[in-house]
């Protein structure tokens, strides 16, 4: 399932609301922890939109000699509004770590073999 489909099958919002920092500490001990997870999930979803958003509007990529040829193509416009209309990275991953749709493990319990 692609990112797109994800959000729109979701109540994720748009909107940014303040949200519960203790509930964040609760999954991970630590707030820096939780919001490291985030960030990283975050930049993930972001590389994953961004490759999609490029592998979709490769479709309507036409050859043109000289830049008066551009025309306008209403399919690219409405996929481009799509995209924009989607909530950030951020809040994506964010509302992925608080429904625990996320792994993560914690490299610092890991025992190191040296």
């Amino acid at each position: 399932m692609n990112i797109l489909q994800k959000v729109n099958s979701t109540e994720i919002t748009n909107v940014i609301v303040p949200k519960d920092l203790v509930s964040l500490k609760a999954q991970t001990g630590s707030i820096y922890k939780s919001l490291n997870i985030v960030i990283k999930r975050a930049d993930q979803i972001k590389d994953n939109l961004r490759k999609e958003i490029l592998d979709n509007l490769q479709e309507f990529d036409m050859q043109s000699d000289t830049f008066d040829e551009v025309q306008e193509n209403k399919e690219q416009i409405e996929l481009s509004r799509c995209y924009e209309k989607l909530p950030s990275a951020s809040l994506i991953a964010l509302h992925e770590f608080k429904n625990n749709e996320l792994y993560y493990r914690d490299e610092s319990t890991l025992q190191k073999d040296f």
